[in-house]
């Protein structure tokens, strides 16, 4: 007598190859997003650190070029950025024309103005970043 074949109620071999596919697709897919997802956060997080530090360099700049209107370079650090900035001055003028409705220069010393074209660099960690403004500073 013969036995007949029992139904397997086990998973063959072809669906564990399957279900270990989408497994490790699922897995690494989730892996490459959470890494991602860290790196966004460190870039964030040190352009969160360069802009809270801009307004305090700028200040120093803008004594810098108070005290030395024809500096060209300068650099520093405040806050752990590093910066560089380049001074293009412009020629010292007198008082604009829209000074008169504003009562700046009034009297007999009217004010000089300058004003400088400046390329700055901030550096933390990583990452670097180039702001172009323009500064005007004045003499009494």
């Amino acid at each position: 007598m013969r036995s007949q074949p029992t139904s397997g109620t086990g998973f063959t071999l072809i669906e564990i190859l399957v279900a270990m596919t989408i497994l490790f697709t699922v897995v690494t897919t989730g892996f490459v997003a959470y890494q991602t997802a860290l790196n966004a956060g460190e870039r964030a997080n040190q352009t969160r650190v360069m802009l809270t530090a801009l307004p305090f360099i700028k200040q120093q700049i803008r004594s810098e070029l108070l005290s030395q209107p024809t500096q060209s370079q300068g650099e520093g650090t405040m806050l752990s950025v590093a910066y560089r900035f380049d001074n293009q001055p412009g020629p010292l003028t007198g008082t604009p024309d829209f000074a008169d409705e504003l009562e700046v220069g009034a009297g007999p010393n009217k004010a000089r103005f300058r004003l400088h074209r400046i390329q700055l660099e901030l550096y933390y960690q990583q990452q670097a970043r180039t702001f172009a403004y323009q500064e005007l500073t004045w003499i009494d």
